[in-house]
């Protein structure tokens, strides 16, 4: 399989984790107050957004030719690092 058609498989995998593991801790009653609750709550959403920009940008990767695509991948790689590590803190902070 070709380079590129296996890093857009392995983070679209990565993708649907952290999307399964957003909406789980949503449900989640935790032990938080009601107003760190809000506020968590509304963090996730941010996380959300952030989640739908960087598939809009794996999109852009997946569209890019050869000679971008690298300097593209590292973008979105740094990126999605980033973002994986935030969305960690948040979910062990809403108590999954």
């Amino acid at each position: 399989m070709h380079l590129k058609e296996e890093y857009k498989q392995k983070i679209e995998a990565e993708h649907a984790h952290f999307q399964t593991r957003l909406a789980a801790c949503k449900l989640n009653p935790t032990r938080l107050t009601a107003e760190d609750r809000t506020k968590h709550l509304a963090h996730l959403e941010t996380l959300e957004q952030r989640m739908a920009s960087s598939q809009q940008r794996m999109k852009d990767l997946d569209n890019a030719d050869e000679t971008v695509w690298h300097e593209i991948k590292e973008d979105v790689e740094s990126t999605w690092v980033a973002l994986q590590n935030d969305i960690e803190e948040a979910i062990r902070h809403m108590g999954e």
